[in-house]
C-alpha cells in the first residue's frame, strides 16, 4: 500500500503561562522592577520563539483593567524586554513628579503576539526628589570681632522650615582658598533655625575658618554652601615708647604692636595701665600706674583671652 503524509503549521493562539510575582523597590530616585519567568506552548528552539515582557506604567491611579493595560488610555508601555536578556527593568525616573503615585504591571507576550497579563500591580509614591535651596550663608563678623554669628536662609518645596535639618562643618587652615567638607568637624546640628551664634576662633592665632552648611529635608535631599571667616586673635607687641617714667605713675606711654582689640587690658607689671585709648589695632596709649623701681613687663590682654607680653619693656 502507498502511504502519504503531510504537515500543516497551525497559527499559535495560546498566550504564555505567566505568574509575574512582580517586585518593586525604590533607590537613588529610581524604581527597580523584577518578575518571574514565563513559559510558552511553542518550542523554544524555533526561530523567533522568545518571550517578551512589556512593562506598563500609569501615574496618579491604578490601571482600569490590570489584566489588559493596553486598554487604559492613561497607561504607557515603558519598555519591551526579551526573556532571554533579562527579567528586570529600571525606571530612571527622569519624569517623576514628587508626591505622585506610580503604578506598574508586566505582561508576557510570545512571538505570535499572544499576551498574558496576570493583573499583579505594584505602586510607589515618589518622595520629594528636589534638594532644599540655600539663598544665603553669611556672617556678621568684623575685623575686630572675636565672636560672631553665622546666618542662613533656606527653604524646601515639601519640607517645612521647622523640619529642615542644618549641619555645619568647620575646618581651620592658613589658606584662604581652602573649603570645608563633610569629612571635617561637625560644630552645629539643629532643626528649624537660621543662626549659629556665639562662634569664636582660637585665641592667640590668626586663621581662616572654613564652614560648610548642609541643609537636609525630610526625604534626605541635601544642599550645601560654603563660607570662610578670617579669625584674627593673634596679639603681638613690638615696642613701648616713653619707656621711663616716675615711680608715682601717670606717665603716658604708647604701645605699638598688632591685634590690639577695642576692649583690651594693659598690665604694667602686675598693675593696670589707666585711661586706655586704642587708636588702631596697632597703637594704644595709656597712663602708667604707680609702680616699683626696676624694669617690668608690659602685657596686653584682649577680651577673648588672647595676650602678648613684652619683657622688661617699662622702667
Amino acid at each position: 500500500p502507498t502511504t502519504y503524509s503531510t504537515s500543516k503549521r497551525v497559527l499559535d493562539s495560546t498566550p504564555p503561562s505567566f505568574s509575574s510575582a512582580l517586585q518593586l523597590s525604590f533607590a537613588e530616585a529610581k524604581i527597580n522592577l523584577s518578575w518571574a519567568a514565563a513559559t510558552d506552548n511553542q518550542s523554544t528552539t524555533e526561530p523567533g520563539s522568545d518571550i517578551f515582557f512589556e512593562i506598563y506604567r500609569k501615574r496618579g491611579g491604578s490601571f482600569t483593567n490590570p489584566l489588559d493595560p493596553t486598554t487604559d488610555a492613561q497607561a504607557a508601555m515603558m519598555a519591551r524586554v526579551a526573556q532571554s536578556v533579562a527579567r528586570t527593568w529600571t525606571d530612571l525616573g527622569t519624569d517623576f513628579i514628587s508626591g505622585q503615585p506610580y503604578f506598574y504591571t508586566v505582561c508576557a507576550v510570545d512571538a505570535t503576539g499572544n499576551r498574558k497579563c496576570d493583573g499583579n500591580v505594584k505602586d510607589y509614591v515618589i518622595p520629594d526628589l528636589l534638594p532644599p535651596t540655600i539663598t544665603s550663608f553669611t556672617t556678621n563678623k568684623g575685623e575686630d570681632d572675636y565672636e560672631w554669628t553665622l546666618s542662613w536662609v533656606a527653604a524646601d518645596v515639601v519640607t517645612t522650615a521647622p523640619n529642615l535639618l542644618y549641619k555645619i562643618y568647620a575646618k581651620q587652615s592658613n589658606v584662604e582658598s581652602d573649603t570645608a567638607t563633610t569629612g571635617d568637624t561637625v560644630v552645629f546640628i539643629q532643626t528649624g533655625t537660621s543662626t549659629f551664634a556665639g562662634v569664636r576662633g582660637p585665641i592667640n592665632k590668626d586663621v581662616y575658618i572654613h564652614y560648610l552648611l548642609v541643609v537636609e529635608d525630610a526625604d534626605g535631599n541635601k544642599a550645601s554652601k560654603n563660607l570662610t571667616v578670617y579669625s584674627q586673635n593673634k596679639v603681638t607687641l613690638a615696642t613701648v615708647r616713653s619707656t621711663e617714667g616716675l615711680i608715682t605713675g601717670n606717665t603716658k606711654i604708647v604701645i605699638v604692636g598688632d591685634g590690639l582689640k577695642p576692649d583690651l587690658q594693659v598690665k604694667i607689671g602686675e598693675s593696670d595701665c589707666q585711661s586706655i585709648v586704642r587708636y588702631s589695632k596697632k597703637h594704644v596709649i595709656c597712663r602708667t600706674p604707680a609702680g616699683t623701681a626696676g624694669s617690668v613687663n608690659v602685657r596686653v590682654i584682649n577680651a577673648d583671652g588672647s595676650s602678648a607680653t613684652l619683657a622688661n619693656a617699662y622702667v
